[in-house]
């Protein structure tokens, strides 16, 4: 009766236990380094219990529980031991009987807890519902060294042999760069390319500023986040290049420098395809018919000028075709900032083909929507152009029309592109492993790995790895001996 009694306790304090845990998926490098600090937290100056659970397979998968009070403590290890802990939603209460062992069972699933440094798992016979260290565990955790896949924060991407499209022995004006692959190669590509990921600025950055470095002209690099452009512009290789190679415009700046002008023609554009233009760019705004017939009479001029053109009277008898254009052209001048740009009409096109354009725009009302696809458009007039695509309204780009060599951010696949993986969010990674990864669950864990300034490129012969960083060096982090003496 008595042991019966004790067993409905344990239970109780288990279930009230577990239920008040947080959960995580661990990554490491060095399993020493982990198993020290999983024990230190285990000491009951710490934690006092930490739970562990294992699933074996083509991707094993390990986590790690501790009460709520000390996820935070947790978390903080995770920065300074070097390895990461992804969270959980939700998991499943695991009451399994544990009993006191001398080393954990990696080769089949388990549930287990680390008390006081004391070890206790599942699937063996006997055991507690709640043991103590009073039933005599081993004193030491022991990791996999080297982690198994789906433990370890490296991966050993598969490498495409040969790579003759991919490979390339010096910079070419007519490729877009990707990259270093293995045995420090170049690797770079014609035609255009796709590109995914939570941290794709980041990617671009680099990308953008060796091109820059190389070859800069006939480049456009549309920004429609603002957090790609502004990098650049921080970039060594970007500054020097500033005012007679490279043309930088950003439409959130505080100060009007030299004013911007949608309408201006480009570098060798008719004045029958500048009026094309003008009209595509008014009709991707809603302008009606009766006022796209009325601005094919109207003259190649700017938007206040055009403004001025429309207030004649000669216009004006034309009511509604008027209004129709009226509308447009004060929507568009509504906000004073934006205002002030347009007052001042710089011609920013001039600089091309022989330098390049960076244009950024973060604001995501309708007027900056429309200043992008009227750069856009002027791009696309441009012949031979090199196109940077991010953050644009891709619901309003025609992505039919783009030149043969344009690179698109976390848009609409292009024709005959070359699809590139970066740095992932983990709850996007599943929807990309699906389409271009086939699901294969080696390589979906790979993706989970990649670190900013990192890349996979999903070649029709399989997968590549390719980086723009060097390798990191894992150094001892001095925080720990903190630790080891707190936890003492």
């Amino acid at each position: 009766m008595l042991t019966k009694l004790k067993q409905h306790f344990a239970q109780k304090e288990r279930w009230r236990w577990e239920t008040a845990v947080s959960w995580y998926r661990l990554r490491y490098r060095e399993a020493a380094e982990v198993s020290r600090c999983l024990y230190l937290l285990s000491q009951a100056d710490a934690c006092g219990r930490v739970a562990l659970r294992f699933q074996p397979g083509a991707v094993a998968r390990l986590w790690v529980g501790v009460a709520n009070l000390y996820a935070p403590l947790l978390r903080q290890m995770a920065t300074d031991f070097g390895f990461t802990l992804v969270p959980l939603q939700t998991i499943a209460i695991d009451m399994q009987p544990l009993i006191a062992v001398t080393d954990l069972p990696w080769k089949r699933p388990f549930h287990a807890h680390l008390c006081h440094g004391h070890l206790f798992s599942s699937g063996v016979a006997g055991g507690s519902a709640w043991p103590t260290p009073a039933e005599k565990g081993v004193r030491l955790l022991s990791l996999p060294q080297p982690p198994p896949v789906g433990l370890g924060l490296d991966g050993t991407w598969p490498s495409l042999s040969p790579l003759a499209d991919l490979l390339a022995a010096r910079p070419e004006p007519d490729r877009w760069l990707l990259g270093w692959g293995e045995a420090e190669t170049m690797l770079s590509t014609a035609g255009n390319v796709n590109l995914y990921g939570s941290y794709a600025a980041d990617w671009l950055t680099r990308q953008l500023t060796h091109t820059l470095a190389v070859h800069h002209a006939g480049l456009v690099v549309l920004d429609g986040r603002g957090d790609l452009v502004p990098r650049l512009k921080r970039q060594a290789a970007v500054t020097r290049l500033l005012g007679r190679d490279l043309s930088y415009v950003d439409m959130d700046g505080a100060a009007v420098v030299d004013g911007f002008d949608p309408l201006a023609p480009v570098p060798g554009e008719s004045g029958a395809a500048h009026r094309a233009r003008r009209a595509r760019w008014m009709r991707q705004m809603g302008l009606h018919q009766a006022g796209l017939e009325l601005l094919e009479t109207a003259p190649l001029a700017d938007l206040n000028a055009l403004q001025k053109w429309l207030s004649a009277p000669a216009q004006q008898r034309q009511r509604v075709a008027a209004a129709s254009l009226e509308n447009i052209l004060e929507r568009l001048l509504s906000e004073r900032q934006l205002r002030q740009w347009l007052e001042w009409p710089v011609n920013r096109y001039a600089i091309l083909p022989g330098g390049t354009l960076l244009f950024t725009c973060r604001e995501q009302g309708w007027p900056q929507q429309q200043l992008l696809l009227a750069v856009l458009l002027a791009a696309c007039a441009v012949p031979d152009i090199r196109l940077v695509l991010h953050g644009l309204p891709w619901q309003q780009v025609d992505m039919g029309a783009l030149p043969a060599r344009t690179l698109v951010s976390n848009g609409p696949p292009l024709s005959d592109a070359l699809p590139l993986l970066t740095a992932c969010q983990p709850a996007h990674i599943p929807a990309l492993a699906q389409r271009y990864l086939k699901d294969d669950p080696v390589l979906t864990e790979y993706l989970h790995l990649l670190r900013p300034g990192e890349g996979v490129i999903c070649h029709a012969q399989g997968v590549t790895h390719t980086t723009w960083v060097e390798q990191a060096m894992h150094k001892p982090h001095p925080q720990k001996e903190i630790y080891a003496y707190a936890f003492r």
